[in-house]
C-alpha cells in the first residue's frame, strides 16, 4: 500500500471524511441558529395571539413549544451544591 504523507489512502477517502465534516457542521448549525430562532417565532407568535384573544389551547402549546426549544440548546443552570 502506497499511503500518501497526509495519511490517508485514497482520495475518496478524504472526500468522505470532508462531507461527515459537513454534515457535523450542518447539524451543529441547526442547533445553534435555527432551533433557537424557532423558539423565539413561537414565543412571540403566542404572544402576540395572546394579546388579541386571551389565553388558549393555541398559546399554551405556544409557549410549551418554545419553552421545549429553548431547552433542548439552552446552557444548563449548574446548582451551587450539586442539588435542587
Amino acid at each position: 500500500m502506497n499511503r500518501r504523507r497526509s495519511g490517508y489512502q485514497t482520495e475518496t477517502d478524504l472526500a468522505d471524511r470532508r462531507t461527515t465534516m459537513r454534515r457535523a457542521i450542518g447539524r451543529w448549525a441547526v442547533l445553534a441558529v435555527a432551533v433557537p430562532l424557532a423558539a423565539m417565532g413561537a414565543r412571540r407568535i403566542g404572544q402576540a395571539v395572546e394579546a388579541r384573544r386571551g389565553s388558549n389551547r393555541v398559546t399554551r402549546m405556544l409557549h410549551r413549544g418554545a419553552d421545549t426549544l429553548q431547552g433542548m440548546t439552552g446552557r444548563k443552570r449548574k446548582h451551587r451544591f450539586g442539588f435542587r
